[in-house]
């Protein structure tokens, strides 16, 4: 029998861990028939084991999306930041769990859009004169607009997906209203 991981599967969950689940059953399959308590015994004790190891590896994968997500945040590499963002939603993850502090957003997105690509240069084509004053954003708007935003939709240009917003809106929308 061939045993390759289904691309759906949570990305943890290797080869190894589908051999030894497969081990598990026939262990399991082999114990129901005999009704040999040694049989049940080895079971138990493999099924610990079998726990243990899937435990290890959702950890240690777990583990390296927070330490890539770190990583791009110290670099601004915002292409590495939205695909560990992105990784955590296919998996589940929830966002909240990894207690990202408000300062640390705000400090990544700041720095993201000050950047000169996203910066309103300083000539004199820039703005003309007489626009006028638009009042500032409430959060209560942007709470409205985030919750109008459909799930599972292809993100804009700024590759945030909408379900990212959806997790914490009313987290978001103070530095939302802020920036606009």
């Amino acid at each position: 029998m061939h045993l390759s991981p289904k691309p759906n599967l949570k990305s943890w969950f290797d080869k190894e861990c589908l051999v030894n689940k497969s081990h598990l059953r026939k262990l399991l399959h082999q114990a129901r028939i005999s009704r040999a308590q040694d049989d049940f015994n080895q079971f138990f004790a493999f099924k610990s084991a079998f726990q243990e190891l899937c435990y290890r590896k959702r950890e240690l994968f777990y583990q390296k999306n927070w330490f890539s997500l770190l990583s791009a945040l110290k670099s601004n590499n915002s292409g590495t930041f939205w695909k560990a963002i992105s990784s955590a939603l296919e998996n589940r993850h929830q966002i909240s769990d990894w207690n990202i502090s408000p300062q640390i957003w705000f400090d990544y997105f700041s720095n993201l859009y000050s950047r000169p690509l996203y910066a309103v240069a300083n000539s004199s084509r820039c703005l003309p004169a007489d626009i006028p004053e638009w009042p500032p954003v409430e959060p209560e708007e942007i709470i409205e607009l985030i919750n109008r935003l459909k799930a599972r939709k292809a993100p804009g240009p700024d590759s945030i997906p909408a379900e990212l917003f959806k997790t914490n809106s009313e987290w978001w929308s103070k530095p939302l209203a802020h920036l606009f």
